[in-house]
């Protein structure tokens, strides 16, 4: 799934790193210029509705959010139940 942010970069670094505690992001483009300039920006993140790899979890590095281009996940993973979200 691809989610695309538009805020500050201050408010997109927020929400990326918030999807990436509930989330797997499989890449983060990081910030992008918006057309027509201004202070807002884009950025898109492609992630797995699987939740991230515990930090310290063995044979891979702790999850990172920014600056994660490419990274692959891991595919063995239990779904997240969202529900309950709303």
């Amino acid at each position: 799934m691809k989610i695309r942010l538009v805020g500050t970069a201050e408010e997109a670094e927020a929400a990326a790193a918030l999807i990436g505690t509930v989330m797997t992001v499989l890449e983060d483009s990081g910030p992008r210029s918006r057309r027509g300039g201004g202070l807002q920006i884009q950025r898109y993140l492609d992630v797995r509705l699987t939740p991230p790899d515990p930090p310290g979890s063995k044979d891979q590095p702790p999850h990172r959010c920014s600056g994660d281009a490419g990274r692959e996940a891991k595919a063995s993973h239990d779904a997240v139940d969202l529900s309950s979200w709303g």
